[in-house]
């Protein structure tokens, strides 16, 4: 069976970002995609973003951002104990 694949509005929405933005990771091979390659008036058919590197994306930000947290010092939850 095929993976499920997105379109660029559909992972942009996922993802919280623009489709700009994501076409723009697309190209920059920042975001796994494939474009069709039948041309419509000399331009590639829309993309096609398989579900997988979405949720794998999704899974480099969390982590980057869990790193980001440790890095500065934000790494343990608030103990609601004033100062």
């Amino acid at each position: 069976m095929d993976e499920h694949n997105y379109g660029v509005d559909e992972a942009a929405r996922i993802l919280g970002l623009s489709p700009a933005r994501v076409r723009q990771m697309l190209r920059s091979g920042e975001l796994d995609g494939e474009r069709r390659q039948e041309r419509i008036e000399g331009v590639l058919g829309p993309w096609r973003i398989p579900a997988g590197a979405v949720k794998a994306f999704q899974e480099r930000r969390d982590a980057g951002e869990a790193t980001a947290d440790i890095l500065s010092g934000a790494s343990e939850p608030p103990s609601g104990e004033a100062t």
